[in-house]
């Protein structure tokens, strides 16, 4: 699981936290990359990936979890990603998002 906010608690931009937090799941292990290992599950295993983003008026989160979808596209397979919105929370800088999961099938 990880999680998605473009911007920190204090309201400033936070340009990197895509690559830091969404497509660490490519950073390389000393087993392989996070992802590269699905590959190798066994037929009784389950794995999946879940993002928790918040979105924002200026900066629509659709984007990001395409760029995601597209790069594991690579190395696994990927199912239908379900999608369940949250709205209307109480924090000044995170008042809204969606959480995405997906289950990885071995490639």
């Amino acid at each position: 699981m990880k999680l998605l906010r473009l911007f920190g608690d204090n309201g400033k931009l936070n340009d990197n936290m895509l690559i830091a937090r969404a497509l660490d799941l490519f950073r390389t292990t000393q087993r392989g990359n996070r992802l590269g290992q699905a590959r190798r599950i066994g037929p009784r295993q389950a794995e999946g990936s879940i993002i928790d983003a918040y979105e924002y008026d200026a900066w629509p989160i659709e984007p990001a979890i395409a760029a995601f979808e597209a790069q594991a596209s690579r190395q696994v397979k990927l199912s239908v990603r379900p999608v369940a919105a949250i709205g209307e929370l109480v924090h000044p800088v995170h008042q809204s998002g969606a959480v995405f999961a997906w289950e990885i099938e071995p490639a």
